[in-house]
């Protein structure tokens, strides 16, 4: 991050702390269950509610699987979202049923149903205390939603977060609190599966208020159970779709497609996101989805036929294209990365290797996805995601080499083509056979800049740190930044300055998560406390502007499992409290310490840079490949005088 102020406008997206574990090694030297039977709880009056036997058919019914989880124990964003319903309410042609629970909070931990009028919510019934990610609660809410509120057209969506095509558990879609679960894409199918045909139903939509669940691999899944698909490749912001006014699109015309729903969903997103970055959704024919898969798994076929003649000649153009494209669930705070890859971007990226089959995947996917909206920030976004290896691959730490294989174990259950999985595999074993880092030659300090080439046929990125040299062999990483240009021969160019950020006059840390190769946005991550619960600020720099000022995106809270945080905006009146990374260069074992006093946000902080506080500081340059392997340039020491730092600081 270069020497420059801005405002970081609250917004939302989504954020993570980077873990440098694997940079600095090179110093010195749930539960789910697959029950498919119906649950035995039956469904009782609450209070005078609404009957919950059969009414009178209407024009559109429309079922909402709201899984609770932090988003409304620690937001209310559920909440906030059945008051966006009860804004349109159920109408003779329109009924709105909500199956609520999930989360560890007042009225949250047990599954109630509700029927949403315009007074707001009208419990129908309390089932107790059933988990959300069982695909024997899911099946039933759909069998009986259809059947007790019968339509010529059902809408079901599936409402809390979302991780993309797989995760070391299988568990792709929500977090119950109160049950420590979630579903994975088989449980989802089979619930679907049985629901639809104890009903002989089929969903108009079926949509995901979730993050990164517009997958090649979820549109397949789908197929067999709705007309169209509406979720988002990139994570969404805690608020999610905008319910009163896309309800309203169906209360107005009753007799609306699944199509033209689709598009009100996407189109009032948009509309109720302005100004905020990070935001993609659309909307898919699944019609067309067995033509696309077919595309895609002709493509697999013919790379995977290269991979056995020539293994890692085969795998260095894709891994390339790979990290050129638009990657989406990018979570370093957990070190958890959801290698969600935009699924056009990569044919555009692999057309010199592969033209035929890249230029049909291209074909065939133009037709299946028929909307899509996305912030100027996501002119990569095309609708469908696929999942493919990158971050998550590393030949030297066995512990990641663990993690993926589980991933691609569960990958294996969700109907990727069957060449693709293969292809992946051998993708994977051979990136692990290239142990070899990067490699700086020529590094020279020349006064304030050092310059460098680094050699090595499939980098992938070149960074900066900047350390604070601390008792015991220890070092306060105050910032992970960008080189200050990067040629076409991999030379290296980076100034000496000793500055650092702050946020309302407090130090805090940024580390460079990464960086999008087309737009040449910059993001990083400044991990924190957030009212007492660890935090991630994520904040933009867009690399080709003349005057770059950075842009907050998002605040992101931890959460278990591997499912990506939704983005929250700073609320005043919160606590923060700055974290930075304290690595042992000995050992690299490595902390997140808190620096620096904690302090209220007052809701007008900007960012800023500013002169680094007397000390001895570190700064070196590093590289990483497409296998993991990480080097690490000469050490420069730069010492910060008392006269030099700057007085104002909070610390």
């Amino acid at each position: 991050m270069k020497r420059h102020a801005g405002i970081f406008q609250n917004m939302g997206m989504r954020l993570t702390a980077l873990c440098l574990a694997v940079i600095m090694a090179g110093c010195g030297g749930g539960g789910s269950d697959a029950t498919t039977g119906n649950p035995t709880t039956t469904p009782t009056t609450n209070n005078g509610g609404s009957n919950t036997g059969s009414s009178a058919a209407a024009k559109h019914t429309v079922l909402v699987y709201v899984v609770g989880s932090d988003l409304e124990s620690n937001g209310e964003n559920a909440t906030k979202d059945l008051a966006e319903m009860a804004q349109v309410g159920s109408s003779d042609n329109l009924k709105i049923v909500v199956e609520t629970g999930g989360a560890d909070a007042d009225g949250w931990r047990t599954v109630q149903r509700h029927l949403v009028q315009q007074d707001g919510p009208h419990t129908l019934a309390d089932l107790g205390s059933l988990n959300m990610g069982l695909t024997s609660t899911l099946q039933d809410f759909v069998t009986w939603g259809i059947q007790t509120y019968p339509a010529d057209k059902y809408t079901l969506v599936m409402w809390d977060h979302g991780a993309g095509a797989t995760t070391r558990d299988g568990i792709v879609f929500g977090n119950d609190e109160v049950h420590s679960d979630g579903l994975s894409l088989t449980e989802i199918d089979q619930a679907l599966k049985n629901s639809l045909a104890a009903t002989g139903k089929q969903l108009e939509v079926l949509g995901f208020d979730a993050c990164l669940m517009a997958t090649l691999e979820v549109a397949n899944m789908a197929k067999s159970h709705a007309k169209y698909l509406v979720a988002s490749e990139e994570i969404e912001p805690g608020t999610g779709w905008d319910y009163s006014e896309w309800l309203k699109s169906i209360q107005q015309n009753p007799a609306i497609t699944g199509d033209a729903v689709g598009k009100s969903i996407a189109d009032s997103y948009l509309a109720s996101t302005q100004g905020q970055s990070g935001i993609t959704l659309s909307v898919t024919d699944l019609g067309k989805v067995a033509a696309l898969q077919d595309a895609f798994g002709a493509f697999a076929s013919k790379a995977q036929a290269n991979m056995a003649n020539d293994a890692t000649t085969t795998r260095l153009p894709l891994a390339k294209a790979r990290n050129l494209s638009a990657s989406y669930g990018k979570d370093a705070a957990q070190d958890n990365y959801t290698d969600m890859v935009d699924l056009k971007h990569l044919m555009q990226n692999l057309t010199g290797a592969y033209p035929t089959e890249s230029a049909n995947v291209i074909s065939q996917l133009g037709q299946a996805v028929v909307h899509k909206i996305a912030s100027p920030d996501q002119s990569n976004a095309n609708g469908l995601t696929v999942y493919m290896p990158h971050k998550q691959i590393n030949s030297s730490d066995a512990s990641k080499q663990t993690a993926l294989k589980d991933r691609l174990f569960y990958y294996t259950l969700s109907n990727a083509p069957a060449s693709w999985l293969k292809l992946l595999q051998g993708y994977v074993q051979d990136a692990y056979t290239d142990t070899l880092p990067p490699v700086f030659q020529n590094e020279t300090r020349n006064g304030d800049t050092i310059t460098a080439t680094v050699s090595d046929g499939d980098l992938a990125w070149v960074f900066v740190i900047t350390g604070e040299l601390l008792a015991d062999n220890r070092m306060r990483v105050w910032m992970q930044d960008s080189p200050d240009n990067t040629g076409d021969a991999n030379n290296i160019t980076y100034g000496l300055e000793p500055t650092a950020v702050a946020l309302g006059g407090h130090p805090v840390a940024p580390y460079l998560e990464d960086i999008e190769p087309v737009s040449q946005t910059e993001y990083y991550d400044i991990p924190i406390t957030y009212n007492g619960e660890k935090a991630t600020m994520k904040v933009s720099l867009s690399r080709l502007s003349a005057v770059p000022e950075p842009k907050f995106e998002g605040l992101f809270l931890d959460t278990e499992g591997e499912s990506a945080p939704r983005a929250e905006p700073l609320e005043a009146g919160a606590v923060i409290q700055p974290l930075f990374q304290v690595v042992n260069i000995l050992d690299a074992s490595e902390t997140l310490e808190p620096y620096g006093s904690s302090f209220v946000v007052a809701g007008n902080e900007t960012f800023s840079s500013y002169d680094l506080p007397q000390g001895n500081y570190a700064v070196m340059m590093g590289a990483a490949d497409f296998s993991g392997n990480v080097d690490l340039g000469k050490l420069y020491t730069v010492s910060v005088p008392a006269a030099s730092s700057t007085d104002k600081l909070s610390r």
